[in-house]
C-alpha cells in the first residue's frame, strides 16, 4: 500500500498527509502477521537444524513403517488445527515429511502432498476459523457443534487422502 500511496502522490491523486496514514496502516497490519510468520519459520528452521524433524521422522518410520502415508496427511491437519493455517502447517511439518519420505525411500513429493491436502481439510476444524465462520454466520455460541459436524466430513476425508496415499506410493 505505500508503493501505491508513491505512484498515486506522483500523479498528484493523493495528499502529502495522506501518506503517513497508509505507512500507520500497513505497518500496524503488517508487523503482527510478519511477526508471526517470523516465529514460524524460526521455529521450523531451529527443529531441522538441531535434527529434531529427522529424529521424529525416524521414530515416526520405526513405528508406522510402510503404513505412515496413512498418517501424513493427518499430520497436515494437526499442522493446521494447531496454527489456523495450511501454510504453516507446511513450514511446521514440511521438513518432517521430506526425512520420512527419505527414511522410506519414497519420492518427497507424494508426502509433501499428503502433507499440504491434510492441512487443506484441517482448514474446517481449525479453530481460529471455525470462530471466524460462526462469528460471520451469525451462529456464535455454536462452535463446538460446528466443529462436531465438520468432523464427520473431515476425518473421512483425510483417511481417504492417506489411502490414496499409500496406494499411489504402492504402485510407484
Amino acid at each position: 500500500s505505500a508503493a501505491a500511496w508513491g505512484i498515486y502522490r506522483r500523479a498528484g491523486s493523493l495528499e502529502a498527509d495522506r501518506g503517513k496514514a497508509v505507512v500507520r496502516r500497513t505497518v500496524q497490519q503488517g508487523v503482527p502477521t510478519s511477526l508471526a510468520i517470523l516465529a514460524m519459520v524460526s521455529m521450523a528452521t531451529i527443529m531441522a537444524q538441531s535434527g529434531m524433524t529427522y529424529l521424529l521422522a525416524k521414530g515416526m518410520t520405526a513405528v508406522a513403517g510402510s503404513l505412515y502415508p496413512l498418517m501424513a496427511p493427518f499430520i497436515g491437519l494437526l499442522g493446521c488445527f494447531v496454527t489456523g493455517s495450511n501454510t504453516n502447517s507446511n513450514v511446521l511439518f514440511g521438513g518432517l515429511q521430506k526425512d520420512v519420505a527419505i527414511i522410506l525411500r519414497e519420492n518427497p513429493a507424494v508426502m509433501a502432498a499428503l502433507q499440504t491436502t491434510g492441512g487443506a481439510l484441517g482448514s474446517m476444524i481449525a479453530p481460529a476459523k471455525v470462530l471466524v465462520g460462526c462469528a460471520t454466520a451469525g451462529l456464535k455460541g455454536n462452535e463446538g457443534e460446528v466443529m462436531r459436524l465438520t468432523l464427520r466430513y473431515c476425518l473421512p476425508m483425510t483417511l481417504l487422502m492417506g489411502l490414496l496415499g499409500w496406494a499411489i506410493i504402492g504402485l510407484g
